[in-house]
């Protein structure tokens, strides 16, 4: 319905421009934000993103994640799975790092930005 689809692609004001066009004919970044904004029309309880920031521009990621907080304001619950660090503590209440399909540490977004710890110090070095 295209008033569904209207509020649901709100949070994506970029994709309007790309409204005529096959998704196949977008870059990467651009098909990512189309997969986030179908997400958001089924209006989800919970969603499960896999490194949903991986071949975005910062300008781009930066509107995924206020997607992603939009949802979380709706009450949808997320579970992410992200290496970059700023975009997961930007978006989650709790941090587990996991290592080798297992989870090693939990955290609070908090711990990373306020410098308290550096995952990678912690983890690799």
């Amino acid at each position: 319905h295209p008033d569904i689809a209207r509020v649901c692609l709100r949070p994506l004001p970029v994709l309007k421009a790309y409204r005529q066009r096959l998704s196949s004919f977008l870059s990467g970044g651009e098909q990512q934000m189309v997969a986030i904004g179908r997400m958001l029309m089924s209006d989800p309880e919970i969603m499960l993103l896999d490194e949903p920031s991986v071949a975005l521009s910062p300008v781009a990621v930066d509107i995924v994640v206020k997607a992603m907080l939009e949802l979380r304001q709706r009450g949808a619950s997320l579970l992410l799975v992200e290496q970059r660090t700023d975009v997961a503590t930007r978006v989650c209440d709790r941090l587990y790092v996991m290592t080798h399909g297992e989870i090693v540490d939990e955290m609070k977004p908090e711990t990373i930005r306020s410098g308290g710890m550096s995952i990678l110090n912690k983890y690799l070095g």
